[in-house]
């Protein structure tokens, strides 16, 4: 028997209803919160922020000019020696490199160096060996295995220390690579290679001991040079980045819907707004008619620029970063997925935020802005 009375039966209903409350009340505030990072992102591509994302700073177009390239490393221990940096000759994995196996892989010309007189950053400009690793062995430059921190001249039994990539404390205080570089057509863009996070990604080092030859510290968090006797401790940093294909011209929607061959060999999915689409399935969505809703205006502007982007033009242009632009619409199609319906019109419509966006990825895309259109 049912025992309950119409009471209970009220409460539960006032429950089911606050529940319901709070979850439109937090909907409420998400679209809120996105709403506003996709204006900041605006005011960035307006501004013309020359500063790329994190995931956009391991890249640089091919024919860029290396302005500037400034290396930094931070000093723990002031031990009033002089520091040269060498070009690695060798390849070598952070978790597996020793001083057995490394074989002092490294040119014994200097590419300048440093005094540990004091604590904190040291800096050394490397300017011209980027421009050799950017230009590779192809084309009379060099493979980038990295540079190596070797004390030349005899010292004391105090070892110089500097953080590593695997400090934790702080990771601002990692090594860390400045470049400027302007790409074709582009304007000067600075970008930070430093590791992140926790995963050995961007950014690889580790330092060598002679005593114990067959050991790795590819996961230290401090880095190590000396030199007493015939022995020298001296430590390895690598900064990855790549130089993407020269950008033939821009292609509108029209252009990669109608060209799929075209496609990035990589792309056979392409992600927007936080969704993955398969080539076939996206080509067929920027095909489709707005019929009222501009998330169908939004989606084929978006992809067109990812694949620009993706073949190496430039998205840094004068007066207006696309690459912000970019993250911008996606987190945009993230909040309306294509098919959500948004209207053009309307006090409160997200096309109010979205339609800036979509100009600026059109132009992108036609060529008006960073590079000309490809014919």
């Amino acid at each position: 028997m049912n025992i309950r009375g119409k009471g209970w039966y009220q409460e539960s209903w006032f429950r089911k209803e606050s529940i319901l409350m709070r979850r439109k009340t937090m909907n409420k505030k998400l679209k809120t919160i996105v709403k506003h990072c996709v204006y900041l992102f605006l005011a960035g591509c307006i501004l013309g922020a020359a500063v790329q994302p994190l995931s956009a700073q391991v890249t640089i177009p091919q024919g860029s000019i290396i302005n500037s390239a400034v290396f930094h490393v931070y000093v723990t221990t002031a031990t009033n020696r002089s520091v040269t940096l060498h070009r690695i000759t060798a390849n070598w994995a952070e978790t597996f490199v020793t001083y057995a196996n490394f074989g002092n892989s490294y040119a014994m010309a200097s590419e300048g160096g440093f005094t540990t007189n004091t604590i904190g950053w040291k800096e050394v400009n490397l300017l011209n060996l980027v421009q050799l690793w950017a230009l590779g062995p192809m084309a009379g430059g060099y493979d980038n295995f990295g540079i190596a921190m070797v004390e030349l001249e005899p010292s004391d039994n105090v070892p110089t220390t500097y953080w590593s990539s695997d400090y934790i404390s702080d990771p601002t205080l990692r090594p860390k690579l400045v470049i400027g570089y302007t790409p074709p057509g582009g304007s000067l863009t600075y970008m930070t290679i430093q590791r992140p996070g926790g995963t050995a990604e961007y950014v690889v080092d580790s330092w060598l001991n002679p005593l114990e030859a067959a050991l790795n510290y590819g996961t230290s968090p401090e880095l190590v040079t000396r030199h007493y006797g015939v022995n020298y401790k001296y430590s390895l940093v690598r900064f990855n980045f790549t130089i993407t294909p020269s950008c033939p011209g821009t292609g509108t929607p029209g252009y990669w819907m109608n060209h799929p061959e075209a496609w990035p060999e990589d792309y056979d999915h392409i992600l927007i707004g936080e969704i993955s689409y398969e080539k076939e399935v996206a080509i067929e969505f920027m095909k489709m008619a707005v019929a009222g809703d501009k998330t169908y205006t939004m989606f084929p502007a978006l992809v067109a620029a990812k694949l620009n982007a993706a073949i190496g033009c430039a998205t840094v242009c004068p007066n207006v970063n696309i690459a912000s632009t970019i993250i911008a619409a996606d987190a945009w199609m993230a909040m309306y997925p294509i098919g959500s319906g948004v209207a053009a019109g309307g006090k409160n419509s997200p096309w109010r935020v979205g339609e800036p966006l979509y100009f600026l990825l059109d132009q992108y895309n036609n060529g008006l802005l960073c590079v000309p259109h490809r014919d």
